[in-house]
């Protein structure tokens, strides 16, 4: 099971669990629009014309991101996911290494990558292929923190988690491992 401590849509100090994954940045701007958008349209197609949107208008922001203490990145970001699982966002294979019972999270980091990035390697996304791209890191570890690096007056960086928007950064997402017991049938 994924934690996630984080400040909630009232500003206030929040810890939630998440099973899946969790992503600041152009994930939590998806969530926000899917869950806002027709829910007569296939899941599928909610989160490509969602994803297709944000990627025109959103604005990436800079943070400061650690794995385990390291630091992994610093710089604009289009989204940090923490995955737990393998795919999100209607079918999309973000963490193709994600693991739900070997105690750690995947990172993946979106770092300045375009539109025109984003569309090109959408098809190895789908098939579960890891993207070679210089923005696009992959890293496995316990502790994740991203801080909003914040240089301007932007708006906060939204968090999405399970598919549900619930705040915004500075983020820690960490591993409970065993937290969840399941029966064998």
């Amino acid at each position: 099971v994924g934690k996630i401590s984080f400040t909630d849509l009232s500003n206030q100090a929040a810890n939630r669990y998440f099973l899946n994954i969790a992503d600041i940045g152009l994930g939590g701007e998806v969530v926000k629009r899917v869950n806002a958008g027709f829910k007569w349209l296939p899941a599928k197609l909610l989160f490509v014309k969602a994803i297709t949107q944000c990627m025109l208008f959103y604005k990436k922001r800079r943070v400061v991101c650690q794995n385990d203490g390291e630091p992994v990145y610093q710089g604009k970001t289009m989204s940090i996911i923490a995955a737990n699982g393998k795919f999100f966002g209607g079918g999309l294979c973000i963490a193709p290494k994600a693991k739900l019972d070997d105690g750690l999270l995947n990172l993946v980091v979106l770092g300045d990558i375009t539109m025109l990035d984003y569309f090109r390697n959408l098809s190895k996304v789908r098939a579960g292929k890891l993207i070679k791209h210089n923005q696009v890191q992959y890293h496995t570890g316990k502790k994740i923190v991203v801080v909003d690096n914040k240089t301007d007056k932007s708006a906060p960086i939204p968090l999405e988690m399970d598919g549900e928007f619930v705040g915004h950064a500075p983020v820690i997402f960490e591993c409970v491992p065993a937290a969840l017991r399941v029966l064998k049938m």
